[in-house]
């Protein structure tokens, strides 16, 4: 009724618009439900029926528009059982789940900071490192998940995504295991009635690698400087990947050095070979730099949310991956 004495404002947004302002709701911290007619219009008579397809937070989007390409979207969620606490974090966009127990507070804190989530949820009990947490990355929304959930529960919510027993079989800490469950639990009440393209459940342990609590991080200046800036940082300085990919894996390796002298000593002969091998170098960055995001493509063909570019994409992938074998195969030391 616009123009009328009784006018009543709208209250929505342009159709092809609406990414642009989801965004901006999901860069405040909120959570948007999608609906969608569910009946032809015309052949309904009067309201059609609508229902919530998927409901997207910040971390449980999949526009490209709002993911930041060369860093994770992580959910993490973070349970407590005395002194212990199980954190698990999930890319959605990527379709990566890792869970590890942290021995104390100090240590679960640290591990919260090096994740960087763009969600934390919590569980029971954690309420001291939440705030310390939202103290030190204020951006991040925090959900409390106040249901109970036992090692009896988690197995079940696993096990529902998951090929049944593996993460039984792979993830020694049961604790780790209900933080991974609640981080399925929020992804399946997101995306109602979809097969998640979770694969697998991949524990560490945090003795695996250096833990640099957050001063560490910030004195040595490793993805930020001081003064909270990117540019500037040894992460910067340093990154010439041209993958989206390569450069997530080279912020994870950054913030968490391995401490085994054999994976070291196996990544450094890997950075020999292309030291040496100037041409072999040369020809994979060729061949790299017409690779995409194919973890993110993949999971957005499994969720079927694949546009007609990004098939394209993927077809230009693909056929680029055989020139990268045959470069890789001229290697002159294969292993």
């Amino acid at each position: 009724n616009k123009g009328a004495d009784d006018e009543i404002p709208m209250a929505g947004v342009p159709h092809h618009a609406a990414s642009q302002y989801i965004q901006r709701l999901l860069d405040q911290g909120f959570r948007v439900a999608i609906c969608e007619q569910m009946a032809d219009p015309s052949k309904v008579r009067g309201i059609v029926p609508r229902e919530v397809v998927r409901v997207v937070t910040p971390a449980v989007a999949f526009d490209d528009a709002g993911l930041e390409a060369r860093q994770n979207c992580y959910l993490v969620a973070v349970e407590r059982e005395g002194d212990a606490y199980g954190i698990a974090a999930l890319d959605a966009t990527t379709g990566e789940l890792v869970a590890c127990e942290a021995g104390d507070e100090g240590a679960a804190l640290a591990e919260l900071v090096r994740l960087d989530p763009r969600e934390l949820l919590v569980g029971p009990g954690t309420d001291a490192v939440a705030r310390a947490f939202a103290e030190r990355r204020p951006r991040a929304p925090l959900r409390e998940s106040t249901a109970s959930l036992d090692d009896e529960g988690a197995r079940e919510v696993l096990d529902a995504v998951l090929p049944t027993g593996e993460a039984a079989r792979v993830c020694p800490s049961a604790l780790a295991g209900r933080a991974a469950a609640r981080c399925l639990e929020l992804l399946r009440a997101c995306e109602p009635g979809r097969t998640l393209p979770i694969a697998r459940l991949v524990p560490y342990e945090l003795g695996d690698t250096v833990v640099l609590d957050e001063a560490t991080q910030g004195h040595l200046e490793l993805v930020r400087t001081l003064a909270g800036e990117e540019h500037g940082s040894l992460l910067r300085q340093i990154d010439a990947t041209v993958t989206a990919p390569g450069a997530r894996l080279l912020r994870k390796r950054i913030l968490a050095p391995k401490t085994q002298v054999a994976e070291i000593r196996r990544r450094l002969d890997g950075v020999e070979l292309f030291v040496t091998q100037p041409g072999l170098r040369a020809e994979v960055r060729r061949c790299l730099e017409e690779v995409a995001d194919v973890e993110r493509l993949a999971v957005k063909l499994a969720m079927d949310r694949a546009s007609p570019r990004d098939l394209g994409t993927l077809r230009r992938t693909l056929l680029t991956l055989p020139r990268l074998e045959a470069a890789l195969a001229d290697c002159p030391d294969p292993s």
